[in-house]
């Protein structure tokens, strides 16, 4: 495994055809919707399909989704993407699922580290950036633990079912600099 997916308590993993299983459930869950652009149901087939065509890789599927792995048991806890990647501007958009029962237990603050680690270090991003509603408390405390700055708030940019809501821009910017 590489320094750049693992820590003391966490490992972050390629998707594999098991997790298909656990990926349409997760996925599936009307009350995540909110917080991505999903508006419907995906198929058992259609994720299927997503793990297949993950094997091409960030550089030409534009994303990666890793599974987050419990050390110590092994267990599927979450996933964690890069999205919206451009590799010209040097940046990608970052976001995290921790399933409810593991939640307010570091997992998401690991898995950030890992993925900042690989994005910063191994893609030599520039930056990594996250939309999250002002309504979303505890992501916007996650994210500002992990060092990440609100530089933006995008007025009524998400939709849901009580009317339209902000979202601050979060933004970290690579301490080891681009020029």
């Amino acid at each position: 495994m590489s320094d750049f997916f693992e820590n003391k308590f966490i490992y972050l993993r390629a998707l594999e055809p098991e997790d298909i299983d656990t990926l349409y459930k997760w996925e599936n869950r009307t009350d995540y919707w909110r917080y991505g652009a999903t508006m419907q149901p995906f198929s058992r087939y259609a994720i299927r399909q997503y793990v297949i065509d993950a094997v091409g890789g960030i550089f030409e599927t534009k994303q990666l989704r890793m599974m987050i792995i419990n050390k110590q048991n092994e267990e599927k806890v979450g996933t964690i993407d890069l999205y919206d990647f451009d590799i010209h501007h040097k940046r990608a958009g970052i976001g995290i699922l921790i399933y409810p029962p593991f939640q307010r237990n570091g997992y998401a603050t690991e898995a950030i580290e890992c993925m900042e680690r690989y994005a910063f270090k191994c893609l030599r991003l520039n930056q990594i950036f996250a939309y999250i509603t002002v309504e979303n408390q505890p992501s916007i405390a996650l994210f500002n633990k992990a060092g990440f700055v609100n530089t933006a708030t995008i007025k009524k940019w998400i939709l849901l079912e009580s009317g339209y809501f902000d979202v601050f821009l979060m933004q970290k910017i690579n301490p080891i600099g681009q020029k």
